[in-house]
This record gives structure tokens, C-alpha cells and sequence, in this order.
């Protein structure tokens, strides 16, 4: 328990910043921009991204079970990044959200309504 925690401790931040970065795109996501940058509903079905947004989301959701805070520090740093143009692109963004919709539920009710109010402050 305590001990392969304290072995894992080290690692984890770097885990959490790649499951954060690379989110896949979850099922519930049907509306995109095409390549004439109009918007459409997407209607595939890739069942193979599913099933790595689903294997990302519990690992994610895992790993903010060890330690939220650290998970919204990167979340919020990559927020930043975006917000303020320095890494901004669209599948920068679609993907932070992604990953941040994923965590739902992994933290408790107050945390997670301060966390989703300065995501939300910050996106305006």
C-alpha cells in the first residue's frame, strides 16, 4: 500500500501530464469542425478510441484518486497555456476538456464545483 505509493509518488506527475495531453476523443463528442472549418455532427463510431477514452478515463480518474490536487495543478497549468496562446490550438483544448470531463465524479462535491468555476472563469 503505503509503501508502493511512495515508490510510484515520483512518476505519477508524469503519467497524469501524458493521460492529460493525449485524452481521447469520448463517444459523447458529436459535433466537430470539418476542413472547411464549418460545423458538422460527426456520425462514425470508432469503437477502438472508445475504448481508449474509457481505458484513459479510469486510469485518469485512478490517478486523481491518489492525488487531485496534482491533477488539477496540471490541468489548470495546460489551461493556462491555452488561454493565453502561448500552445493554443483547437485539438489542445478539445482534448483538455475531454480529459477534464473524464475526472467527474473523482472528486469531492466542493472540490470539484471550485475546480469546474475557475475552468469555467478561465475559459471566459
Amino acid at each position: 500500500g503505503r509503501n508502493r505509493h511512495a515508490l510510484y509518488a515520483p512518476v505519477l506527475p508524469g503519467v497524469r501530464k501524458v493521460m492529460i495531453s493525449q485524452m481521447a476523443k469520448p463517444e459523447e463528442v458529436l459535433i466537430v469542425e470539418d476542413e472547411n472549418g464549418d460545423i458538422v455532427r460527426e456520425t462514425t463510431k470508432d469503437t477502438d478510441v472508445l475504448a481508449q477514452y474509457k481505458t484513459m478515463r479510469d486510469t485518469l480518474v485512478y490517478l486523481t484518486h491518489l492525488d487531485a490536487e496534482n491533477t488539477e495543478t496540471i490541468m489548470l497549468s495546460k489551461l493556462t497555456e491555452q488561454v493565453d496562446g502561448k500552445l493554443f490550438s483547437w485539438n489542445n483544448l478539445n482534448t483538455l476538456c475531454w480529459a477534464i470531463g473524464s475526472i467527474s465524479g473523482s472528486m469531492s462535491e466542493d472540490e470539484e464545483k471550485r475546480f469546474l468555476v475557475t475552468v469555467i472563469k478561465d475559459l471566459l
